[in-house]
């Protein structure tokens, strides 16, 4: 059955890999079985015997280590060796000291008989010989069974070379088995030895090429013409214009043979003339592959180590790994020869590489790469036939699809563009052939990968440069030197020149061609350094395109070009200094900010004070010797100022985040590959925002600002005329986000062109600007607040964060809030107002530390602290995070203005504590105080030093727990948020030399723990132990001393158990049970107190005495006296605490059974049968410990005696009923 005969032989063609010698035992069998299956009518069967005779080749033909190992032996009998540290690892597979298997001559000669057993019938069939009719398909399957077989004794081709020279003759080198495959006159293979060149004899490889060019050249015809239905386009549209274009044809299938069989037949001729041509290339894909799988089964070996299958698959990847080693040394020692049969294969696969039929197409592609890569010398011809047939307009879909294909290989597309004239011909091929306006979307497709690969490595090809010895031969080359930059730059500037005619506006080509186009041109004039008055201007009028994708890119072009003459020195942001301004003056406040008057002034507000009153002085850069013409510069001008409006209108459709582009999705993510590849090479943007694209989150676009930046800087007039003012005043009368973010970015574009100028140039610019900002905090959208923060953050970051440069952006932002009673106790308003201060606050940082307290004094004056609106009073605790995170610095004196806030606001927050659970939001101012409280507290401590801001927190914390539990859901989920950021603070360090020592603010929160622990309201009792619950693990190591707890346990350890213990004694059920989790958190963390590590300690052992009387604590009778009633409750409270601690302490260990734990478990056996709640947690205990200890119960159950067993299973699993 075809099934079983398909299974055998599969397993057949395995056996023989790597077996050596002891094939030569079972060649007999292996040739009757090839003889039969190889002439069967499946195509699997004839698949698997031609696997076969290849393992076979292989065997005897290759050199391969005959045991794998990864290490060598001398290493694992290292006994300081740590083999886990190098698992995944690769070593030289020299230095494993491993066998090696070498054909002897005896195995090669059988190969050689093995070949001419498989070969003299497909040769036969291929030449047309009557005697050995068959199938050429299967003829050329033999051929190729051959070619991957035998390939390491093929030999090279010993034509003539065509191209002479070092770099193109290599000598051949001596392959690891000394012997060669040649064919004699007669056509009989022999083993031969290197060297050996007798009269006639020519060596397999080269006589199989002969073979294969003879049958190319019979199966497939050259034709000028095109058959009627397939005519160029150019017939239709009525022009007569016709390239070189050649139409490979296969030849019309014989009788009983049909077309599909045609085309296998022309593929698999394309694969062996490939293989052929490139023997031994090794695969680097499939090798990189091989050791990223290795690699990913090394990062998942905590998952499936121990299975058999990964510990196989790794040992197989390592094989496959070191043999693609081999391979690739091997292939590198074989000469490579550009003979006249290269070329004529080569030729062959250029021909096939345009035939009609996809599989065709990819077969010969791949091959014509591959050949590309091993022989450079055939880029120049391959290249240029290629783009003769993208250019013309004859050539059809086919045609195109594969020349495209070729070309996109990156080898020819470095190797074309060496020279200009070569970079000349491929520009004018590619942007203004026959492909540029094709609708196909196989062939858009395929042009796709093409420019993906060409903008890769686009670059201007390197001006001549000679280095030589000697002042005579120095003055010798230097008229030649003068020559070859004279004829360099005339070359670039045709090349230019071509770009520049081909991007005309008047020329219509596709949008994908334009934008790869004018990527091309400006990585050309970027490397070269060369800007013509035409190829700059293709970036202007690219600004009014209505592609998306091309607006982008010339805004980054142009914005390239231009800031090659406006280059500043840019000084690195000035951190923390003591010292928060450049004079030694009283630090401004909104109150006492004054206009700068004088050009002294303005220069002292440009210095920036760094660390010990180190000042530094912002200067202009050395400018590039690359500057723009002059006439470059006033055509450029002319045409902003005359398409200023314009391209403002096109710059406001440029926010796609904010009005998708009107291009398809399709069109998109086209453009979004092209700009991911150009976005290495061209300059980076403002730090603020997205480094690759620019823009913001809000939509907020830092490229549109360096534009409009530049274009202020070198054309004045721009923004001195009147078009820009009126321009600005339409757009701050419109709600819409387009507008009011393209407003931003004019505003943000004009405070750092104020910062580069003189002090006239300030306050123009201050006219300007100060009217727009006050207008958008009185009727702006809130919609627009990202925007309009975005534009304050990138201005000030414009100034090194020095608020001194912009004082009147400043004034005007922190008096605006409270300008007006209404605006004030507004909701939009006064949020939108907040938002854009606090922006400032968080850039400028501790420079503008006075400002910021100044601001504190006016919400604490105007009640903004109880603000009746939660999106101002979100802001309102943000903004007192940012003075507060500004203040409490190193090396700075604590701040006693914020101590006396925290305690005004603890006094105030008095009666909350004192209300009882739910009825706090009666009052709402308190409430509105108590959110905006959290809200500050949260950003001050979250992920920072907890230590430092204990004088501001230790206050606040009982409000906060308080408030867990309050009925107003915002207040509850931010107190719990809090203290969650706080347990987990790092209440253990701090670098601030003036913050107590750490140890000392653990005590005192462990203080205020144990105090509030005691507190009436059950609420805050729970929430106490649910803090300690994350408290306790994250600081154990300050809580017990700093290492394992033996004799005498330390204080802060005793004070967090001895509130666990009374806590376990509640009234509350809920609060027990929270306290039992933290005590368990404690003893699985803390060292010594019961954990993994230090046993018990004393401290522990009487803490377990004391958990196992209150367990045993009797429960009176039910009474319904009123006392009676009292004592039973209390007696439930107190043995459900001991067992709820005695579970703790059986937790503590899911991985472990000590001593004492046997004894303590089957000791809360009896009070599975306790009332509700002890019942059930007892029951808790026996589930809990079988689920964590059933992995290796086999060891821990020698730990129970066999009465234990028995009540441990009664105990641990559920009871079964039967009827």
């Amino acid at each position: 059955p075809g099934g079983e005969a398909k299974h055998c032989l599969y397993l057949l063609s395995q056996l023989p890999k790597q077996a050596g010698k002891v094939t030569l035992n079972h060649l007999k069998e292996l040739r009757t079985v090839y003889s039969i299956y190889s002439q069967s009518e499946s195509h699997e069967l004839r698949s698997y015997a031609g696997r076969i005779m290849r393992s076979v080749l292989r065997a005897l033909t290759r050199v391969y280590p005959t045991e794998y190992k990864g290490y060598a032996p001398t290493k694992w009998d290292d006994d300081s060796w740590m083999h886990w540290q190098e698992w995944g690892k690769t070593t030289d597979y020299k230095n494993l000291q491993i066998s090696w298997h070498v054909p002897s001559e005896l195995e090669v000669k059988e190969a050689a008989k093995l070949c001419q057993f498989i070969l003299k019938p497909a040769l036969g069939t291929l030449a047309g010989n009557k005697k050995d009719a068959g199938v050429p398909l299967h003829a050329l399957s033999k051929i190729m069974d051959v070619l991957r077989g035998a390939n390491t004794l093929m030999g090279d081709f010993e034509d003539r070379v065509i191209v002479e020279g070092d770099k193109a003759v290599f000598k051949l080198q001596p392959s690891p088995q000394g012997f060669v495959l040649r064919v004699s006159k007669d056509g009989t293979i022999v083993a031969a030895c290197e060297g050996d060149l007798s009269s006639g004899n020519t060596t397999l490889r080269m006589h199989l090429a002969e073979c294969l060019e003879r049958v190319a050249r019979k199966h497939m015809k050259a034709a000028n013409g095109m058959p009627p239905q397939k005519r160029g386009r150019d017939e239709i549209n009525g022009s007569n214009k016709s390239g070189p274009a050649v139409e490979m044809q296969v030849e019309e299938p014989s009788e009983g043979k049909s077309g599909e069989m045609n085309v296998k037949f022309v593929t698999t001729l394309a694969e062996c003339i490939s293989a052929t041509v490139n023997l031994w290339q090794c695969n680097s894909e499939k090798l990189r592959r091989n050791y990223h799988d290795k690699c990913r089964s090394r990062r998942h070996r905590r998952e499936m180590w121990g299975s058999k299958k990964c510990t196989l698959r790794i040992l197989n990847l390592e094989r496959a790994y070191y043999l693609h080693l081999l391979r690739r040394e091997y292939a590198s020692t074989m000469g490579r020869r550009y003979t006249a049969m290269v070329e004529n294969l080569i030729h062959s696969l250029r021909r096939l590489c345009l035939n009609d039929f996809e599989k065709v197409r990819d077969a010969a592609s791949k091959g014509l790469c591959e050949a590309i890569q091993r022989y450079p010398e055939a880029c120049g011809t391959v290249g240029r036939e290629m783009l003769e047939v993208i250019r013309s307009k004859r050539s059809t879909k086919e045609q195109l699809i594969g020349a495209v294909k070729v070309m996109a290989d990156r080898t020819l597309i470095k190797r074309f563009q060496s020279s200009i004239t070569n970079q000349k011909f491929l520009v004018e091929a590619l942007f203004s052939g026959g492909c540029e306006s094709h609708e196909e979307d196989k062939v858009q497709a395929a042009t796709h990968a093409l420019f993906l690969s060409l903008l890769s490595v686009a670059k201007a090809p390197m001006r001549p440069v000679v280095f030589v010895d000697g002042e005579d031969a120095a003055k010798e080359r230097k008229i030649e030197l003068q020559s070859d930059s004279k004829k360099y730059d005339s070359e670039l500037q045709k090349l230019l020149s071509a770009f520049s005619t081909i991007l005309s506006a008047g020329n219509k080509m596709h949008w994908r061609y334009r934008l790869v186009a004018t990527s091309f041109l400006l990585e050309v004039m970027l490397s070269s350094r060369s800007f013509p008055e035409e190829a700059v201007m293709v970036f202007a009028n690219g600004l009014l395109s209505d592609i998306f994708a091309l607006r982008k890119l010339c805004i980054r072009g142009l914005t390239a070009i231009m800031e090659l003459s406006c280059v500043y020195k840019v000084a690195s942001i000035p951190a923390c200094s003591r010292s928060t301004s450049g004079d030694s003056k009283e630090p401004a406040t909104p109150d006492t900010m004054l206009p700068i008057t004088s050009e002294g002034e303005w220069k002292d507000a440009q210095a920036v004070m760094v660390f010990d009153k180190e000042i530094k002085q912002l200067e202009a850069a050395e400018l590039l010797e690359v500057k723009l013409d002059k006439k470059v510069k006033s055509r450029l001008g002319d045409f902003m100022k005359k398409a200023l409006v314009d391209v403002l209108t096109f710059l406001q459709e440029n926010h796609p985040k904010l009005a998708p582009s009107s291009g398809s999705k399709k069109k998109q993510g086209a453009a979004v590959d092209v700009a991911n590849v150009l976005s290495s090479r061209l300059p980076r943007f403002h730090s603020y925002s997205n480094p690759q694209t620019g823009v913001c989150d809000s939509g907020f676009d830092t490229t549109h600002v360096r534009l409009l930046h530049l274009l202020f800087h070198t054309f004045p007039s721009l923004f001195e005329g009147s078009e820009i003012q009126k321009f600005a005043k339409d757009l701050g009368g419109s709600d819409e986000k387009e507008k009011q973010c393209l407003l931003a970015e004019i505003v943000t574009a004009s405070m750092e062109y104020s910062l580069s100028g003189s002090l006239k140039l300030n306050n123009q610019v201050q006219t300007f600007v100060e009217p727009i900002i006050k207008n958008m905090l009185v009727n702006g959208n809130l919609d627009t607040v990202a925007m309009w923060r975005d534009c304050l953050a990138c201005s000030i970051h414009a100034t090194y964060r020095n608020p001194k440069r912009l004082s009147f952006l400043v004034k005007v932002l922190a008096e605006s809030p409270f300008s007006d009673k209404k605006t004030t106790n507004g909701s939009a308003e006064s949020y939108r107002q907040l938002r854009l201060l606090r922006s400032i606050l968080d850039e400028c940082s501790w420079r503008a530390e006075a400002v910021g307290h100044w601001v504190l004094k006016k919400l604490e004056d105007n009640a903004m602290l109880s603000h009746p609106y939660k999106q101002v009073r979100l802001e309102v605790g943000n903004i007192l995070a940012a003075v507060t995170r500004a203040s409490y610095r190193p090396l700075q004196a604590r701040d006693k203005r914020l101590d006396i806030l925290v305690q005004s606001i603890a006094e105030q927050l008095t009666p909350l504590l004192q209300a009882k659970a739910g009825e706090e939001a009666t009052d709402k101012r308190l409430m509105s105080l108590a959110n905006v409280a959290i809200q500050w507290m949260i950003p001050s401590t979250y992920f920072t030093e907890t230590a430092t801001f204990q004088n501001l927190l230790l206050p606040l914390f009982p409000a906060v727990l308080h408030l867990q539990q309050s009925a107003d859901t915002e207040a509850a989920d931010r107190a719990k948020f809090c203290a969650t950021t706080w347990a987990w603070g790092s209440w253990g360090f701090a670098s601030d030399e003036n913050v107590d020592s750490c140890p000392t603010a653990v005590e005192e929160v462990l203080k205020l723990i144990r105090k509030m622990s005691k507190s009436p309201n059950w609420h805050i009792r729970k929430a106490v132990a649910s803090y300690l619950k994350i408290f306790v693990p994250r600081h154990a190591f300050l809580i017990s001393g700093g290492g394992v707890v033996k004799d005498e346990a330390h204080p802060a350890l005793k004070t967090v158990k001895s509130t666990l213990i009374n806590l376990l004694s509640d009234p509350q059920v809920e609060v027990r049970e929270a306290a039992g989790i933290g005590l368990q958190t404690m003893l699985s963390s803390i060292p010594g107190s019961g954990g993994p590590a230090g046993g018990l300690s004393k401290m522990t052992i009487k803490m377990q005495k004391k958990l196992y009387k209150m367990s045993k604590t009797k429960i009176p009778a039910f009474s319904k006296g009123q006392k009676l009633l009292q004592e039973r409750n209390l007696a439930i409270h107190k043995r459900h605490g001991g067992v709820l601690g005695l579970r703790a302490m059986i937790l503590s260990r899911p991985y472990d059974v000590p001593e004492w734990l046997p004894h303590t478990l089957i000791g809360l056996a009896e009070h599975t049968r306790d009332p509700i709640p002890i019942g059930t947690s007892a029951k808790k205990v026996f589930q809990e410990f079988m689920r964590t200890h059933q992995d290796e119960w086999h060891i821990f159950e020698d730990k129970f005696t066999e009465d234990q067993l028995d009540t441990l299973r009664d105990c641990g699993s559920s009871l079964t009923y039967y009827a």
